[in-house]
């Protein structure tokens, strides 16, 4: 009796479609948490600011990440340390220093580089064509990932506040590849766009 009961209790889990896990879900992120440094090519365009240069991701501990934005001629633009529930400035230029700005900034590189996602609980869902992995984030904000169920790539993802979508985020693979090569960035809610590329 009790071990048709572990029977049905197997099978029932197993056509279960949605999930929830405490662990990191195997997101590949454009920076990679096993590596040190990430070094990628930036084009940002906020308002009527752009500039083209480079952008440095530093580990400086499990759950802890610097990053650096420098123009292409050198002077740099932003230095940010970026933390599971925050950040700090060490130094913005004068068209950045905005609280809005700051705050977005640290929500795309907060979750491209995993800080904000690491070791929280997410919810699987799959269909035949995607995977989503959900992660609550509290004050009614959500990451979602999208995972191609053919090809196991990241597609997209996107940054909620309640049920409004911020930042959408899109994803490119070398060719042949399951390396995530650049990526590309779009707010909703004002002019900003950031695609990076890795060196």
């Amino acid at each position: 009796m009790m071990r048709s009961f572990r029977l049905i209790n197997c099978m029932i889990a197993l056509f279960m479609t949605s999930v929830v896990v405490n662990a990191q879900a195997p997101i590949p992120d454009l920076y990679n948490s096993r590596d040190s440094l990430g070094l990628y090519n930036i084009n940002l365009g906020i308002n009527s600011f752009h500039f083209s240069g480079l952008l440095l991701l530093k580990k400086l501990n499990d759950s802890t990440i610097r990053m650096v934005m420098s123009s292409e001629m050198g002077p740099k633009l932003l230095d940010m340390v970026l933390y599971p529930t925050g950040y700090k400035v060490l130094y913005a230029f004068p068209e950045l220093n905005n609280k809005r700005i700051l705050r977005t900034c640290y929500e795309v590189f907060g979750t491209l580089s995993g800080i904000i996602t690491r070791m929280r609980p997410f919810i699987v869902e799959n269909t035949p064509e995607a995977s989503y992995y959900t992660y609550d984030l509290r004050k009614r904000r959500k990451v979602l990932y999208i995972v191609d169920s053919l090809s196991h790539k990241l597609i997209s993802g996107r940054f909620e506040k309640g049920n409004t979508v911020k930042l959408i985020f899109y994803y490119l693979f070398a060719p042949g590849t399951i390396q995530i090569s650049s990526m590309k960035l779009e707010h909703r809610h004002f002019s900003m766009n950031i695609s990076l590329s890795k060196i």
